[in-house]
């Protein structure tokens, strides 16, 4: 407490009397100056103000300043109790208002009423406070997700037109490569075929990350142990992480069924191990460990789902100078490395992007003991049987004369290099640019002047007038026993979901190679047993 009076004897009688009911008095004050200069000093929860004080400021100046500035509130003590002072002494918002002469039974009541006021307004604001920053906390989230969603539409649309492009170009290659195979003489040119054909290989690989992080690329996901995965990877780290690096290896007993894409799993792995080797400038220790989590564990770390499911996770932990708390935060940002100009800064943004495709989080912390932690959590998968097989047995990939094909494909290049090179296999193709066009060809073989039905319909996902998922699902629904493929650079997740869920429906990931393309065409045609749309 802060006592201000002008009359010496009043402030120390009114002193006593606060401390005598277990109130601390920080200090006693004649004047506004000091009374503020105290306030400042000793931040008092509450001061005793008298309204006539010492000097050319009265206590309802000084009273106002210390709300105001401080946030510090008065009590009144006054022998003033007309209705003008009143008034004026309500501006500075009192915490309560004593009338000179007064006792102490009055003095406790009043302090006990204001304590409890201004402990309620203090409490009050600090829970403001705090709903603020939370506000804060998730409008910035909100900013970096709606930043994060528009580096991936356009790191997306950008793969989806290079995918286009990067097609024929594998595919002319291949076809030069495969016309120069008995000609010993043009031995030097097919080697040039295939070095094109290797260099838009590679250019493919770019595009799959990028599609990897803007999570539009198409997974094809089975039920597979995790531990298998993860041990098939491990020669392969090996060759990665050079001789300066121990890789450790320790995985929980048991299996861990988890529905993923072997590949794309495969490739976080590599991505992190080798953003551990750099962070080791080549010399430590990387480990990989794996642990289930129970249903009650996972929601605990607010990993969605169901919440009745048991999660996995698996953690890849290194023992270098671990990361920065500043920039931990940023690591899967896109474009941000924490390597200077010796990152691309996509790595991580992949590996987030992998991660969350599967319906899976990932977060990044600091190892026991030092360096850096990465843990990857999955949903596991209760099932009765074994994991799938990883391949499924597949028969050698052969043209079928007599089949008859429309291909669905707006971009030129592409629609004319599928259509020469299915007609050099034997196929009868018909192209279509839109789905208006490919209704009018559909329509002209039901109504029976355009010659018996196609027995494929191989279409692209993304038109200039629609969705081709939707579009086959509309067909498949009128015509079931129809056999059909999509293919696509990258898609909407929904559409495809819908048309695999009602439809076995095969799909080829751009750009394909010709023999990836001949084999699932003749498994769909004959078995239909061609890769199955999974996201």
């Amino acid at each position: 407490m802060l006592v201000v009076d002008d009359e010496r004897i009043v402030a120390e009688d009114l002193s006593e009397l606060l401390i005598e009911l277990g109130y601390d008095v920080v200090g006693i004050a004649a004047d506004a100056e000091r009374a503020v200069e105290l306030a400042r000093a000793e931040s008092p929860d509450l001061v005793f103000m008298d309204i006539v004080l010492r000097g050319e400021r009265d206590g309802i100046s000084a009273a106002a300043q210390l709300r105001e500035e401080l946030g510090v509130p008065c009590v009144f003590a006054s022998a003033y109790s007309d209705a003008d002072v009143v008034e004026r002494a309500t501006e500075a918002n009192p915490a309560g208002y004593l009338i000179k002469p007064f006792d102490k039974a009055g003095l406790r009541a009043l302090t006990s009423v204001a304590v409890k006021k201004v402990r309620a307004e203090r409490e009050l604001e600090r829970a403001l406070a705090e709903q603020a920053d939370q506000l804060d906390s998730v409008r910035a989230q909100l900013v970096e997700a709606q930043k994060m969603e528009a580096v991936g539409t356009l790191t997306g649309g950008i793969a989806h037109d290079f995918n286009n492009m990067l097609l024929p170009i594998i595919g002319y290659a291949q076809l030069i490569e495969d016309g120069l195979a008995e000609r010993e003489a043009d031995a030097e040119l097919r080697a040039f075929a295939g070095e094109i054909r290797s260099a838009a290989g590679a250019a493919a690989g770019l595009t799959r990350q990028l599609l990897a992080f803007s999570r539009r690329q198409v997974l094809r996901r089975q039920v597979r142990d995790v531990h298998e995965v993860v041990g098939g990877t491990v020669p392969m780290l090996d060759r990665v992480l050079g001789e300066g690096v121990c890789l450790q290896v320790e995985l929980m007993g048991g299996e861990a069924p988890c529905l993923i894409d072997a590949a794309q799993l495969e490739q976080a792995l590599v991505n992190l191990a080798v953003n551990a080797r750099d962070a080791l400038d080549g010399n430590g220790a990387i480990t990989i460990r794996s642990r289930r989590l129970a249903a009650s564990e996972a929601g605990a770390l607010g990993l969605g789902g169901d919440a009745e499911a048991d999660w996995f996770c698996l953690s890849l932990e290194d023992d270098g100078p671990g990361i920065p708390e500043e920039m931990a935060a940023r690591v899967f940002e896109p474009f941000f490395s924490t390597k200077g100009n010796m990152g691309t800064g996509l790595g991580l943004a992949v590996v987030h992007g992998i991660v969350t495709q599967h319906d899976g989080e990932i977060t990044v912390g600091e190892r026991e003991g030092g360096g850096a932690r990465f843990d990857i959590y999955l949903p596991l998968v209760v099932q009765g049987g074994e994991a799938e097989p990883a391949e499924r047995e597949r028969g050698e990939a052969s043209g079928r004369e007599g089949y008859k094909i429309l291909v669905i494909e707006d971009e030129p290049q592409v629609r004319m290099f599928v259509a020469r090179a299915l007609g050099n296999q034997g196929y009868h193709v018909a192209t279509a640019y839109d789905l208006a066009s490919a209704r009018q060809q559909l329509d002209r073989v039901e109504g029976g002047a355009g010659g018996r039905e196609f027995d494929l319909i191989f279409s692209d996902c993304v038109l200039p007038d629609g969705n081709g998922a939707e579009f086959l699902r509309e067909e498949l629904q009128r015509r079931p026993w129809q056999k059909a493929i999509l293919t696509t650079g990258y898609t909407e997740r929904e559409a495809l979901e819908r048309t695999a869920d009602e439809h076995q429906v095969a799909f080829l990931q751009k750009p394909y190679p010709l023999p990836q393309l001949f084999e699932t065409i003749s498994n769909t045609l004959r078995e239909g047993d061609g890769y199955a749309v999974s996201i």
